[in-house]
């Protein structure tokens, strides 16, 4: 069936109108508003995972019934994404008359004060169709959204999993509309093969990663989006593991024997010992999985949330059957086990559910911090509040950390450590702070995000001041924004890839520019160099690697370039595949 796609995107401008058009839309019944179904009805559920770098979620499905390109009557069915997303995934479950359907379009529109962000991607005419009958349930199964690249431009595309954990969602979000009976989905073509391979494709071809773990043997580790892990070395290069999932890894671990542990949402969480195959670790399926970790060898730990409680338990590598849980927490009553008794709240705080959780080594110290939201209040753009505790790694007792006033996050920049604040309220430029130390125990350098530069004639002297041979004028003062971490390849010396940009009074004409800048001084002070980025959208250098730079494409495509000449040149050393 064709989708009519003017329809579709007047349909969709017209929902930001919310009178005049809002009969042109029909608004299936969300699942979570009802206490059941009539049986005259069928139950629609889908998951769609947003693979790029967009991070606002994907909250609206526009569906279309069969006979809406003949009948005047017949409208587009909107259904909407039920609570908050589950890390990158949105899911829907709605009730429906029973019928044939088709996808026409996924959208994300948040809505923030008078403005709103939103992005589309519409289904091609062979995407599919599927059938609601009345009393049972239509289970879509995985949706990517996928930004291919295409010489300098990407083609938004979107691929579906028809056979990935069939009723699934229902089954541990929705327990009390679940049944037995056969769940139906999309109805099979001469396509479902191409599909698959596409969806494989996109999956082998992260152009963005959820995080990067260093193991003990040297090998990097980037974590994807549809359950693949990309394992880079110096010596072999790249190398694509697949984990048995097609949800987010965005934990990882590996220990000195080789054994592995990865872990994400929806209570994906597996092992793989040295040279064998994935394990499955039974933990609930709700679990969103924030940080994993070895313990002398033969145990991991677990960092995992459900709703408003935080758990942390440990595993034996020999019986992965049974854990044991070292502490919890939860933002009413704080930890379980704590070193020291904590204060209590001045009053009974609303419940919170855990958002995102960091574990971070800090020099000697063990540090974990936790943000949560108001149950029910989940915003894309709300701040949280956040809690830091420096923690034992042998029992996770917890204490709070008195005085915590250094850095927000602290990373590996080749050479150096990188301290990172985040702008406060008060913030001019709304832009974070960088500091630079030589080991822990060393100070802090501010690192300057500003260049003194001269008119094109002219030359900088000693005193910071330009000549053109006849007269002598202060050198300009030229702000920039770091478009990734700087790298040093020792105590002074590194490099940044920064962005100057300008905007016209007058006109309202933005400039940009991208430039390579060198520092001898730990960042204080910055000039500009002749060096060239291997691509104008590759600028995103991977800290943790200290020999050489290695450079990621990440938001772009899938490609890394490395360099071991500090930039002068550039080797091409994973490329994405045409597909």
């Amino acid at each position: 069936m064709l989708a009519r796609k003017p329809l579709i995107l007047f349909t969709i401008i017209c929902t930001f109108i919310i009178s005049g058009c809002a009969s042109n839309v029909n608004v299936a019944k969300q699942l979570s508003a009802q206490t059941s179904v009539s049986p005259l009805e069928g139950v629609l559920v889908a998951r769609v995972i947003n693979t790029t770098g967009y991070r606002l979620p994907f909250n609206q499905l526009f569906i279309d019934p069969k006979e809406v390109n003949t009948s005047k009557e017949v409208k587009t069915v909107l259904a909407y994404a039920e609570g908050s997303p589950v890390g990158d995934s949105s899911l829907f479950a709605v009730s429906l008359t029973p019928g044939e359907y088709s996808l026409s379009a996924v959208r994300s529109i948040i809505f923030r004060g008078e403005s709103y962000y939103t992005r589309s991607s519409f289904t091609d005419p062979e995407f599919g169709v599927f059938k609601v009958q009345a009393g049972k349930v239509t289970d879509l199964g995985t949706i990517v959204y996928y930004a291919k690249p295409a010489d300098d431009v990407y083609n938004d595309i979107l691929v579906r999993l028809p056979d990935s954990a069939q009723g699934q969602v229902l089954k541990d979000y929705f327990p009390d509309f679940a049944n037995n009976e056969e769940v139906l989905t999309w109805e099979r073509d001469e396509r479902d093969e191409q599909r698959f391979s596409a969806y494989a494709s996109a999956a082998q071809n992260p152009t963005t990663f959820s995080g990067e773990v260093l193991a003990p043997d040297g090998s990097l580790y980037f974590l994807g989006k549809l359950g693949v892990v990309l394992r880079y070395s110096a010596d072999d290069g790249f190398e694509t593991l697949a984990v048995d999932t097609d949800l987010q890894v965005n934990a990882f671990a590996q220990n000195d024997a080789g054994d592995r542990i990865a872990g994400g949402f929806e209570g994906a969480l597996y092992f793989q010992k040295a040279g064998g195959d994935w394990e499955n670790i039974a933990i609930p399926e709700k679990a969103a999985i924030h940080h994993l970790g070895f313990y002398q060898e033969n145990q991991f730990d677990v960092v995992y949330s459900i709703d408003k409680f935080l758990h942390i338990a440990r595993f034996n590598n020999e019986d992965l059957s049974t854990s044991k849980v070292l502490n919890t927490y939860d933002y009413a009553g704080r930890w379980e086990v704590a070193g020291v008794a904590l204060e209590a709240r001045e009053k009974p705080p609303r419940p919170h559910n855990i958002k995102t959780v960091w574990v971070s080594q800090q020099g000697e110290k063990k540090i974990l911090k936790v943000s949560s939201y108001r149950a029910g209040k989940w915003d894309a753009f709300n701040s949280t509040d956040t809690e830091t505790y420096r923690f034992s790694p042998d029992t996770w007792e917890m204490n709070v950390v008195e005085e915590y006033d250094e850095m927000d996050t602290i990373l590996t920049a080749g050479a150096i450590d990188l301290g990172i604040k985040q702008p406060g309220y008060w913030s001019w430029s709304g832009k974070p702070s960088y500091y630079s130390r030589i080991n822990e125990d060393g100070p802090w350098r501010e690192i300057n995000a500003q260049i003194l530069t001269c008119k094109e004639g002219q030359t900088m002297q000693s005193n910071d001041v330009c000549n053109d041979g006849s007269k002598a004028v202060k050198a300009r003062s030229e702000s920039f924004s770091f478009k990734s971490r700087p790298w040093f390849w020792d105590n002074d010396n590194g490099l940044a890839i920064v962005n100057f940009s300008d905007v016209d009074f007058w006109s309202g004409q933005r400039k940009s520019e991208t430039s390579i800048l060198a520092t001898d001084d730990g960042g204080v002070t910055w000039e500009k160099t002749e060096l060239a980025l291997p691509k104008p959208y590759c600028a995103d250098i991977i800290g943790v690697v200290t020999d050489r730079i290695l450079l990621t494409c990440s938001g772009a495509t899938s490609d890394f370039y490395e360099s071991s000449d500090r930039g002068e040149t550039w080797q091409h050393v994973r490329q994405q595949q045409d597909f």
